[in-house]
């Protein structure tokens, strides 16, 4: 049981990391008819916390490259701030164009302006491969252009020309597919390039909250436990009529009614209107449970929120 939660752990500080996102690229820029003289990549923080991002990398390799990434390390104290915005740009302007608003750091990165693949990653390791976007130390990852041959989803983000960038359509939202969650966007006063001063844009985040976080259960062998009541709220839910996916582990059974038990391993909870107000989960231990005691885990996710789970304290003993 050890090493489940450890990996629970690992998977939980992963997920927090994860408002961390690539909210803008702009791989054409010095090249004829730019826009701007440096190509740029800009990050955004869609939590509510400060992350720190020291020792992250900004990676890139070519369309088809398939050997190892150029990697920029971010020094030591970067972090980035609720809503706030990081601007990563080549050191080097090019020949046409106009100066960027400051950036907050600088490589010597040079994309290709039809097409690429740029990672963002949580640690100074540089990526190997032409799939190396899948890698379980990369945060986020735009493959753009017709042949990327790395990517997040079925189809790769359109290639902008050097007068428009690849902009996330919505920074608080990342359904982690490259061709819908970004849009080619022509620069004018509402699309520029943002850094750190520029003013925040806080998100409202959807929430998954499960009350308690702890439950006991316990049984004899080959009886079923009584139920005990787990109360789910949501809210900001996306989209904002779904489903939340319940997952629980083989030796528990939910119900909604309390009459009517499921074990299946993966439950679906329909709601409205982005919102899921005070429903109740009844949980129980299944009666082929064998004895012993164990931490089973019920866990609640979907929705565009970070996901929440409940930890079960199960006994169960033998009838003499």
């Amino acid at each position: 049981m050890k090493k489940i939660f450890t990996l629970l752990l690992i998977s939980l500080s992963f997920a927090s990391l994860a408002q961390i996102r690539i909210s803008a690229v702009y791989p054409g820029g010095g090249n004829t008819g730019a826009t701007y003289n440096r190509d740029y990549v800009e990050l955004f923080n869609a939590g509510n916390a400060t992350v720190s991002i020291d020792g992250w990398s900004i990676q890139y390799v070519s369309a088809a490259g398939t050997g190892v990434w150029a990697s920029y390390v971010f020094p030591v104290g970067t972090s980035i701030a609720p809503g706030k915005y990081f601007l990563f740009a080549s050191t080097t302007p090019g020949t046409n164009g106009v100066a960027l608003p400051t950036p907050d750091f600088t490589g010597g990165i040079a994309m290709g302006a039809s097409a690429g693949k740029v990672a963002l990653v949580i640690n100074a390791t540089a990526l190997s491969g032409g799939t190396a976007c899948s890698s379980g130390t990369v945060v986020d990852v735009l493959g753009y252009g017709s042949t990327a041959s790395c990517f997040e989803g079925t189809v790769l983000a359109t290639a902008p020309t050097t007068a428009q960038c690849i902009k996330r359509a919505n920074e608080c939202i990342d359904n982690n597919v490259n061709s819908t969650d970004f849009a080619i966007a022509t620069f004018s006063g509402s699309v520029v390039p943002r850094n750190s001063a520029t003013a925040p844009n806080i998100c409202i985040n959807p929430t998954i909250s499960a009350n308690p976080d702890t439950i006991s259960l316990s049984t004899t062998v080959g009886v079923t436990s009584a139920s005990m009541i787990v109360t789910l709220s949501a809210s900001n839910l996306i989209p904002t009529v779904g489903n939340l996916i319940i997952d629980l582990y083989p030796t528990l059974e939910i119900s909604f009614d309390n009459t009517t038990f499921s074990p299946a391993s993966s439950q679906l909870l329909p709601y409205t209107s982005g919102t899921i107000t005070s429903t109740q989960i009844f949980v129980r231990t299944r009666s082929t449970t064998p004895q012993g005691a164990s931490s089973p885990l019920l866990i609640f996710r979907g929705g565009g929120a970070y996901t929440d789970t409940v930890f079960i304290k199960s006994a169960v003993s033998q009838n003499f």
